[in-house]
């Protein structure tokens, strides 16, 4: 009798369809972590450009010295806010393309391993086929061994 295909690249596969699932909920957070950030660079820059506008525009009530020197020192953070901000979205970018970049070697990989099981469960096909039509074979000589004895 003929061995039984080995189960091996169907495990791997499994494997390599988990991997994938676990990468694309990773794309997915980091989707999201990268939209909340361009969410807060926009309100950041929103409420830079009110300060700023502010600062600007002649106001009946002059502000005193402190409050001019608060303002600046409220829009100098808010600056160094919006520089951290697109650092981070700089770093979310990078990530999000490193885990696509991923995603296109697990599925390689994915399709690697599928294409080794059906390899090798074609190949346990072939020698079954082989093996039956040797079987038929040997039963077809010993009909006519047995017609020509009687």
């Amino acid at each position: 009798m003929i061995e039984k295909p080995r189960e091996c690249w169907s495990v791997l596969e499994q494997r390599s369809v988990q991997e994938i699932e676990k990468n694309r909920i990773s794309i997915k957070k980091a989707e999201q972590v990268h939209s909340k950030l361009e969410a807060s660079q926009k309100r950041l820059k929103e409420m830079y450009e009110e300060y700023r506008l502010k600062s600007i525009t002649p106001n009946p009530l002059t502000l005193g010295m402190s409050d001019a020197l608060n303002q600046r020192q409220f829009m100098t953070q808010l600056g160094e806010l919006l520089d951290r901000v697109e650092l981070d979205i700089q770093k979310s970018e990078k990530m999000i393309a490193h885990l696509n970049s991923n995603h296109i070697k697990f599925e390689i990989e994915r399709q690697k391993m599928q294409s080794l099981d059906e390899q090798e469960k074609s190949a346990y096909r072939k020698l079954e086929r082989q093996y039956e039509q040797k079987r038929m074979d040997e039963i077809g000589v010993m009909q006519f061994n047995s017609k020509r004895n009687s």
